[in-house]
């Protein structure tokens, strides 16, 4: 593709029409001058009209040059009726095809990419409009855990911060609380489900093996448009669905999107080992992320940058071990120590990473918002990350961990205590099984 101005465009067309004369003018004199030459151009009647049709300057006319609104499709001021015809059908075409378009989502998806509109350099970027979350109404202390499992309200709070979990109740499903989350967003962001262009669903604990439960939310709001999936990175399952949200706006798939995280993990807990029990909880958490422009620079609103990570070698220090193909449901198992020792080197490495792909240190953090695993391994990756615990959003005591519900919900919290201040920068991280691990940069 050539992009040029008119007068230089004009130069081109008509530079390729000369040529496109010469060469017909060339073939007409070469296959007339003998009578074997003749014969052959007998022989090849059919090949050569095709070859003239193809070069004649009535039948392709129109030159393509981009403007500032849209695709100019150019004439000959002095085209015949098959040349102005030839014109229309290209724009035709075009306009069919969403040309325009199309381009746009392929220059979105270089790295700093930047529109121009009107004279404006405009970049293209991801931003959280609304949030929300919801939690079951059925609260355990971890007293009123005490009362079955062999376990202390010190015990807990000491070596977590957990002071108390919600439950599903009986009935009540991950994509019920994903649901209730997904509502509180849009109410959050003042829009409507027919807003949205698609939904992703963080979870490990899908209602059924299949359809996506993330389907089933689309239902329940009476979204008829647009598509639905579930994402599974476990605790790390947030982090990656806002990433691949990013990515979908990016390109131009979609302009809004709702992010959710849901969980129902009181479904797969072992409540004969106090050593994981004690820690999760179910809840869900929902984002609105949209489209918006920015100038480019790490001022802008909206997600600044995004890194993820896996590493199957680890699987055996958080697991389920169950599954469809296995034929058993399973439950949660980990190696506390273990996941901590991961936890905490990887989460911050991954932070920097984020920060410095935009151009920003940890001094620049207004807030972290963790994922809430645990207190000890959110306050250690903060140490390590050099940013004091003032900076960092902690809901893990009220609600333990939600898992892939339990970044938005935080945020949800945060931004209902007043906390979260337009033009804020957030670094938000999660680790969780596979290992699978991750950051995003945004500014709020």
């Amino acid at each position: 593709m050539i992009v040029t101005d008119g007068f230089t465009g004009n130069v081109a067309l008509k530079t390729g029409e000369g040529t496109a004369g010469l060469v017909r003018d060339f073939l007409r004199d070469a296959f007339s001058k003998t009578l074997l030459s003749k014969v052959a151009a007998l022989m090849a009647k059919a090949s050569l009209g095709r070859f003239a049709r193809r070069i004649d300057p009535r039948r392709v006319n129109g030159g393509v040059f981009l403007g500032l609104n849209g695709t100019v499709v150019k004439s000959h001021g002095s085209a015949d009726a098959t040349g102005i015809s030839s014109a229309i059908k290209l724009a035709y075409t075009l306009a069919q095809s969403n040309f325009t378009d199309r381009l746009a989502a392929r220059v979105a998806l270089a790295p700093g990419h930047a529109e121009t509109q009107r004279g404006r350099a405009v970049t293209r970027r991801s931003a959280i409009r609304g949030v929300g979350h919801y939690l079951p109404e059925n609260i355990v202390s971890n007293a009123k855990l005490a009362e079955t499992v062999d376990t202390s309200d010190e015990w807990i709070k000491g070596r977590t911060g957990i002071e108390r979990r919600h439950f599903a109740a009986e009935g009540q499903t991950t994509s019920d609380l994903a649901v209730r989350a997904a509502q509180a967003a849009l109410d959050d962001a003042g829009l409507k489900v027919d807003d949205i262009d698609a939904i992703v669903l963080a979870t490990s604990t899908a209602d059924l093996t299949f359809p996506s439960a993330a389907t089933m939310v689309q239902a329940a709001l009476g979204m008829t448009k647009g598509f639905a999936f579930d994402l599974q990175a476990v605790c790390a399952g947030f982090i990656y669905a806002l990433n691949m949200s990013d990515a979908l706006i990016l390109s131009g798939k979609a302009s809004r999107i709702l992010v959710i995280g849901a969980e129902t993990f009181s479904r797969i807990m072992d409540w004969e080992d106090r050593t994981t029990c004690v820690l999760f909880g179910d809840g869900a958490g929902a984002v609105v992320l949209e489209a918006v422009e920015g100038a480019g620079t790490s001022d802008d609103r909206g997600i600044l940058s995004t890194d993820l990570h896996s590493d199957g070698q680890f699987k055996d220090i958080l697991y389920v071990d169950g599954g469809v193909s296995t034929g058993t449901s399973g439950y949660l198992r980990m190696q506390g120590k273990e996941v901590f020792r991961h936890a905490i080197e990887k989460l911050a490495q991954t932070a920097h990473t984020a920060l410095d792909r935009a151009g920003l240190s940890a001094d620049d953090v207004d807030w972290i918002v963790p994922h809430q695993a645990n207190l000890r391994i959110i306050s250690g990756t903060a140490k390590k990350m050099g940013v004091p615990m003032e900076r960092v959003v902690v809901t893990v005591q009220d609600h333990g961990n939600t898992s892939a519900a339990s970044i938005p919900l935080a945020l949800s919290v945060a931004k209902a205590d007043g906390k979260l201040k337009t033009g804020d920068l957030i670094v938000i991280e999660a680790i969780g099984g596979g290992l699978a691990w991750g950051s995003a940069v945004l500014r709020w």
